[in-house]
């Protein structure tokens, strides 16, 4: 038995490294936590770059409808 709980508890600090003084449930909480902030910060990052990306082809689309219009005035007028 004291070989089983001896050889139990080296695993289980090989595989959790760290701070032994919280249990795993605590330490996944945490991680856990951890890595929704960083998806959510992600998630904030893209919608920005994604905006910003909708701004500037709604730009180039008001612009090439500007030349579209030009282009047509001009060959109204047999310019």
């Amino acid at each position: 038995m004291k070989q089983s709980n001896a050889l139990a508890s080296f695993v289980i600090k090989q595989i959790m490294p760290g701070n032994d003084s919280q249990p795993p449930h605590v330490r996944a909480r945490i991680e856990a936590e951890g890595a929704d902030e960083a998806y959510r910060q992600g998630v904030r990052r893209l919608d920005r770059l994604r905006l910003a990306l909708e701004d500037d082809i709604e730009e180039s689309l008001k612009l090439l409808q500007k030349w579209e219009t030009d282009r047509l005035r001009a060959v109204k007028t047999g310019t």
